[in-house]
């Protein structure tokens, strides 16, 4: 059977979202290379130092990280868009206990301290 002329663009349309929608789902599953987790890491540790390296509280952190799981760019306990360990741990090398950081999609954002 024939398809008509004016039948095939939209097909052609309709297959071309099909393969954006497809590639945008890989994307996601796909974390940035070690080099680019190393240099955002690198970035963030660096901005996060000169700015006296501020820490949320623990309320805060379960906040950002309830806020993490929801998100369709977590996998695996790792922000797929930024590659960072998200968890709810206080510690040094988790982005969500740092004050000065953002969601680098817009899900949460800095979290200002008064100075004392």
């Amino acid at each position: 059977m024939k398809i008509p002329k004016k039948y095939k663009g939209i097909l052609k349309k309709n297959k071309d979202k099909s393969k954006i929608q497809k590639e945008e789902k890989e994307e996601i599953k796909k974390p940035p290379s070690l080099k680019k987790r190393l240099k955002n890491f690198t970035v963030s540790a660096i901005s996060h130092a000169v700015k006296g390296m501020p820490t949320c509280t623990q309320e805060e952190i379960d906040e950002r990280m309830s806020i993490c799981q929801k998100c369709r760019y977590f996998s695996n306990s790792r922000c797929v868009k930024c590659g960072c360990s998200c968890n709810n741990n206080k510690k040094f090398l988790n982005k969500l206990a740092w004050a000065d950081q953002e969601c680098p999609v817009g899900k949460w954002p800095k979290v200002e301290k008064k100075e004392k």
